[in-house]
């Protein structure tokens, strides 16, 4: 990065006491770690008083690795990691479809990934 290690510690440690960092993790390659599909699969559901239950319980799925609660046609937008489109399928089934409250799952197949990052540039603090 051309500064110091003191610096970046530094500046990691501002971020850290500011909770602009929650936590440090590597950025793992789905694809060499097995999980070849990625979906997002867009969820309605019958009251909106439930959207809270229903992320908390989506987000505690293993392949669940994104939940968003969202406006317009759906309610909950969620990115899922897996093997392949049967595990998908499982996960929709048996895992997903448990839930009580939801009335629709829509989902969406990734063809081909170009881009995957979770990384985003800070202006200032």
């Amino acid at each position: 990065m051309g500064v110091a290690k003191s610096t970046v510690y530094g500046r990691v440690r501002k971020l850290k006491s500011r909770r602009a960092i929650k936590k440090i993790a590597p950025l793992l390659n789905s694809k060499k770690c097995g999980l070849s599909v990625t979906a997002w699969i867009r969820i309605s559901i019958h009251s909106i008083q439930d959207i809270g239950r229903i992320c908390k319980e989506l987000a505690m799925i293993d392949e669940v690795v994104e939940v968003h609660e969202i406006s317009g046609k759906w309610d909950i937008f969620t990115k899922i990691k897996v093997k392949n489109n049967e595990e998908l399928r499982d996960i929709q089934v048996n895992k997903i479809g448990n839930i009580q409250g939801i009335s629709g799952l829509y989902p969406i197949i990734a063809i081909r990934t170009e881009k995957e990052d979770i990384k985003f540039k800070i202006k200032k603090l």
